[in-house]
């Protein structure tokens, strides 16, 4: 899959079935993938992002700490960057010991690489999203 920005805000998804578009509406990110939407409005303190049946978080004071992803099933996960020389982005469960999903930049985008594991779980899709959402984030597309 490859992730990459689009000029004036939001990003596009290919290579996994329909491309996911998220696009700015009104201060908001919009994704929206295949027939289902996600609007991620960010809380007015700032730290947290509501989607549907999605919630980031992560800290104000630290840019770099991981940030979490809760599922509307309760489950838990983060997503983490990790390395300088070859950076990533991975999302994996707190309590977990593997990743899920592995992000890494590539000639001005994200390859964006599903594990056994992630291919396998139910919520994938939302994992995904949550990925994209970060990655935007961190990288400064809105």
């Amino acid at each position: 899959m490859r992730l990459t920005g689009r000029d004036g805000g939001g990003f596009r998804l290919t290579g996994a079935g329909a491309p996911v578009e998220g696009t700015l509406e009104s201060g908001a990110l919009v994704i929206v993938s295949g027939e289902r939407s996600f609007r991620f409005e960010t809380e007015a303190s700032g730290g947290c992002a509501v989607g549907g049946a999605i919630v980031i978080s992560w800290p104000q004071d630290d840019p770099a700490a991981a940030s979490s992803v809760l599922l509307e099933d309760g489950r838990l996960f983060r997503v983490a960057a990790r390395g300088l020389s070859q950076p990533e982005v991975d999302v994996r469960r707190w309590d977990g010991i593997g990743p899920y999903l592995v992000a890494r930049p590539e000639a001005g985008a994200w390859s964006m690489q599903p594990t056994a594991a992630g291919e396998a779980m139910a919520g994938f899709e939302e994992i995904v999203i949550a990925a994209c959402f970060e990655i935007g984030r961190r990288d400064g597309w809105w």
